[in-house]
């Protein structure tokens, strides 16, 4: 029993500090495994690249016990380490601002191959010689560097430094800071990922919430599972919760046909292209929309949703069916002014004769009535005719400077006259309203022709406003955009009624000519026909707003008479309406010029090219007054059509017209006395000048 307390007393004296080492190499691993694990669950946490590498260099470095810890970027491009991050205990001095990296060549050789270097003496190791006086600058004697690479480029390095004293580094301490900087080089990817994602949530986010146009995700049994802001204002609803609860197929197709007939699109094709139809909005107005759209589907190709866009294009609509509409009124204008021509002539042989045989005949005689009748059809026949003219085509009275307001207040006198008293008639007129310029009579007959239809439709009485005030329309106006007028400043003329009002399916045929909502006998069908031309050939427009059983607003713009304008007119002699030759390549400017030619009191002939401009002046040379040449076309240019009208003509008259100024011009532009340059764009009083300059030149003698 004696041999066992020497035993185990031996034993003990043996073993302990191996059983000591081996608890501190266990302690050891444990302490590394949970600094590693708590650092990757803090860094997938966090995603933020800042604060990853600045929190994962400072636990680092107070495990290891360091005097300087340091996490520095690297531009390979630039030559550059800078450091970003920088721990240090307190008397240690920090890092430099920054390195340059090709002083570390051979480091960074080593650290690309290696992964880790540990240096536990720069004063001994080979590899730190060429940097031995920017270490003993900074009191460095033992450090140890870490590389993060991206996609095998160095993107930045920890490295983490002993001050005065030299340091053996473990191979556990070498593997840790290995583990601990790839695990950041991940995790800074992450959070890279991360917030670009972040940026491209938030851009698409922004994008669909402030998209112009509808967004849309709906399931293929017609619910709507996400919508933009801009869809639920396009259908009319107060908010995107709102659009959500809606039926597709019920709340919001016009035509379920269509419905019907999109969805067999998307079913055969995944995709939509600029389909057309029409929606119902909220408030039971609708709207025309065109849509772009494809099918979701799983990897079987079942549909798992639908998404698209929808584009409200009810104004291009409107314009297309305007446009339409003007294109047929005025072919069926060119008919009525052949057809009133020879009718005339027709009416001039019935009126003629009827009135020589009525000088034959005695009073009492029996044949006298039956010709007083067919004089009197003759004239009634006549007046249609001339109305049928004044729709057709326009006036070629020279236009007076009108005031609105006195002829609105005239009319409404002689209205409170003729009217029966159960139509209250009243007027709203603007003060300080802007003359127009144009034919007065035409004026008047238009706003009777409104108000005689107004009155017949308050046959149980009401009320009938008249308004002016004067307007500005903007490059954006729907009108502008579509070329049908100009901008600039208008004067608005409202008439009101509270009558019974026109159904929507008859407002697009209400100025076709002979088309009357009124009784057999009782109206002709041209009024509203003559107030669409007298307005349109005032360079004017016309909008209708009606709803049965309110009443009825026809809306009239006349555009204002310009200064210049004003002083032609006034003091002007009259004389016919000269016909002007414009030529461009271009059919917007043509539009344009076309516009201002003719509201300010000129006929107009197009050509699109130099050689279409002289076949044209070779026919109608003539009638041609003066010739607007664009400097730059196809075929044949400004210049050299110039130089041919000139040998056909020696005293044709030209506004030369280029985007180019005057002084690049310069060296071709001809020296005679009959051409003017305007540059484009056309400032209206550029091109009016420079066209009455040339038409208002004294006759050159004959030589």
């Amino acid at each position: 029993m004696s041999e066992i307390p020497e035993f185990v007393e031996h034993t003990s004296s043996v073993n302990a500090p191996h059983f000591e080492s081996a608890h501190e190499e266990v302690r050891g691993v444990t302490a590394r495994e949970a600094l590693l694990q708590r650092l990757i669950g803090w860094m997938y946490e966090s995603l933020d690249a800042q604060e990853i590498a600045r929190h994962s260099l400072e636990e680092v470095a107070r495990f290891l016990d360091v005097d300087r810890a340091v996490f520095a970027r690297i531009v390979e491009e630039e030559d550059l380490v800078e450091p970003v991050h920088v721990f240090h205990k307190s008397g240690v001095p920090p890092a430099q601002p920054w390195y340059r990296l090709s002083d570390y060549a051979p480091l960074v050789e080593a650290v690309r191959r290696v992964g880790v270097l540990a240096l536990s003496d720069v004063e001994t190791h080979p590899l730190a010689r060429p940097m031995l006086t920017q270490y003993r600058a900074l009191n460095v004697r033992s450090v140890l560097y870490a590389p993060i690479f991206r996609e095998d480029r160095l993107q930045a390095v920890l490295w983490f430094t002993m001050v005065n004293r030299t340091r053996t580094w473990s191979a556990e301490e070498i593997e840790l800071v290995r583990a601990v900087s790839y695990q950041v080089g991940l995790a800074l990817r992450h959070a890279e990922l991360y917030q670009q994602a972040r940026h491209l949530e938030a851009r698409y986010r922004s994008i669909f919430e402030n998209a112009v146009v509808g967004i849309y995700q709906s399931t293929p049994q017609g619910r709507i599972l996400a919508a933009n802001p801009a869809l639920a204002r396009m259908l009319g609803y107060d908010s995107v919760e709102e659009l959500l609860q809606v039926d597709i197929e019920r709340d919001l197709y016009v035509d379920v046909s269509e419905r019907r007939k999109n969805m067999e699109i998307l079913h055969r094709t995944g995709r939509l292209d600029g389909v057309e139809f029409e929606l119902r909005r909220r408030d039971g107005g609708r709207v025309f929309v065109q849509e772009y759209a494809r099918a979701v589907t799983d990897p079987e190709g079942n549909v798992l949703y639908y998404e698209g866009l929808l584009i409200d294009v009810t104004e291009r609509h409107r314009l297309q069916r305007q446009l339409l509409y003007a294109q047929r009124l005025e072919s069926v204008g060119t008919l009525a002014a052949g057809i009133a021509h020879n009718f005339n002539n027709l009416l001039t042989v019935i009126l003629g004769y009827a009135s020589l045989l009525l000088a034959q005949l005695r009073p009492e005689d029996p044949a006298r009535q039956p010709l007083q009748a067919i004089e009197e059809a003759a004239r009634r026949a006549a007046e249609l005719t001339s109305q049928l003219l004044l729709f057709s085509r326009p006036s070629t009275a020279q236009p007076v400077l009108v005031n609105v307001n006195e002829v609105v207040e005239r009319l409404a006198r002689l209205l409170r006259g003729s009217f029966d008293t159960s139509i209250h008639i009243r007027t709203e007129l603007a003060p300080n309203l802007r003359a127009v310029c144009m034919n007065p009579a035409h004026l008047e007959q238009a706003l009777m022709n409104l108000c005689v239809n107004a009155r017949d439709a308050m046959s149980e009485g009401g009320q009938l406003t008249l308004r002016t005030k004067n307007v500005t329309l903007s490059p954006d106006h729907p009108y502008v955009r579509a070329g049908e007028v100009l901008a600039g400043d208008y004067v608005g003329i409202w008439v009101s009624d509270t009558g019974v009002g026109i159904a929507s399916e008859k407002i697009s045929r209400i100025f076709d000519p002979f088309f009357t909502m009124k009784e057999v006998g009782k109206g002709t069908g041209l009024g509203l026909a003559v107030v669409y031309g007298i307005v349109k050939n005032a360079g004017g427009f016309l909008d209708v707003e009606s709803r049965p059983g309110q009443g009825t607003t026809f809306a009239l713009y006349l555009p204002v008479a310009s200064e210049a304008l004003t002083l032609e007119v006034s003091e002007g002699p009259s004389r016919a309406r000269p016909l002007i030759l414009l030529v461009d390549d271009e059919p917007a400017v043509r539009r344009v010029a076309t516009l201002i030619l003719t509201r300010h009191g000129y006929d107009v002939l197009l050509a699109s090219d130099g050689v279409e401009a002289l076949e044209t002046y070779r026919e109608r040379r003539g009638e041609i007054a003066l010739v607007i040449l664009d400097v730059t076309m196809p075929r044949m240019g400004g210049f050299m059509c110039y130089e041919r009208l000139v040998e056909m003509d020696p005293e044709v008259k030209i506004v030369l017209c280029s985007g180019y100024s005057l002084e690049d011009l310069k060296a071709r532009f001809p020296k005679h006395p009959h051409v003017q340059f305007v540059q484009k764009p056309y400032r209206i009083e550029g091109l009016l000048q420079a066209v009455r300059s040339l038409l208002n030149e004294p006759p050159r003698p004959v030589q």
